[in-house]
């Protein structure tokens, strides 16, 4: 279902379309809906749900499980789960994947420079944060290629490493990471405190 402002709207999958995956994530761009379903991420265009949708925008691969979107930098990023990598689609419908970069859930999130401890150089801007691991995370500044894994900070436990992140929500310079063991927020100093630990 999509569900605007006030309304919801059953949408109708074409048939042959192949299996989906629980929905993980969705985003727009240039006025059309993206979906992450398992392996395939489907497009709406335009928005609307006349007519069934007519086929998979992307097909992540064989065993690959898409696990969430962002917009990011002006481009949609979509988080993969195990060790596959990230897939981008650009402005103007070009997607790529990357050849190095493993992240799971995705946020993005504002952060001013700081002394980190994972080496941020990167000024007053937008981060893309994702676990690239069972409970560790990366973060890369905007202005630089999201696919390419030297351009990401340093891979930064989370909680002390002693829990499993399940999902990340971001807003007002901070993301917190829900994890098996409670929730843990993180700064731009990369610290992250858990603040339910009982």
């Amino acid at each position: 279902v999509i569900m605007p402002a006030g309304e919801l709207t059953e949408v109708v999958l074409q048939a042959g379309i192949g299996t989906l995956g629980a929905c993980t994530g969705s985003a727009e761009q240039e006025g059309h809906l993206y979906l992450v379903c398992g392996r395939y991420v489907l497009k709406i265009a335009n928005g609307t749900d006349a007519g069934p949708i007519a086929a998979a925008e992307r097909d992540l691969g064989a065993g690959v499980l898409g696990d969430g979107a962002v917009v990011f930098d002006g481009a949609i990023i979509i988080g993969v789960q195990g060790t596959a990598k990230i897939h981008r689609l650009a402005s103007g419908g070009a997607w790529a994947v990357s050849a190095d970069v493993s992240l799971r859930k995705l946020e993005t999130v504002f952060w001013y420079p700081q002394a980190t401890s994972s080496g941020d150089a990167g000024g007053a801007g937008y981060r893309l944060v994702g676990n690239d691991g069972a409970n560790t995370m990366r973060y890369v500044a905007q202005s630089v290629d999201p696919l390419v894994l030297a351009n990401y900070s340093a891979s930064i436990k989370i909680g002390g490493a002693r829990f499993t992140i399940n999902s990340l929500a971001a807003a007002n310079q901070h993301v917190w990471f829900v994890t098996s063991g409670g929730v843990c927020d993180v700064n731009a100093l990369g610290y992250s405190p858990n603040l339910t630990p009982y």
